[in-house]
């Protein structure tokens, strides 16, 4: 896997992290009325760091698999994340 692509990928994560850790805050100062939206948020951050690592372990062999994997877990961390949002009034 090339630096510019695990720096993009680390970077992406980061911005992921902040964002749950807003949202954790949030709920746990009540401000979050959906706080299952939460923990579905928490899975599927979790979820997306777990293929990374495993694709990071196996150096970028299975190439269309993991990214196929990868995109997966980003589109429900996503579409999970913009939920929160939605019904969380979080924003």
């Amino acid at each position: 896997m090339s630096d510019d692509l695990k720096q993009t990928m680390k970077d992406e994560m980061k911005r992921w992290r902040t964002r749950l850790d807003e949202f954790r805050v949030k709920a746990n100062l009540g401000k979050l009325e959906a706080k299952e939206k939460l923990d579905e948020f928490e899975d599927a951050y979790e979820r997306a760091v777990n293929r990374l690592r495993e694709w990071k372990d196996r150096g970028g062999i299975e190439w269309d698999a993991t990214t196929s994997a990868l995109e997966a877990g980003w589109e429900k961390l996503r579409s999970t994340y913009h939920e929160v949002k939605r019904t969380g009034k979080v924003g």
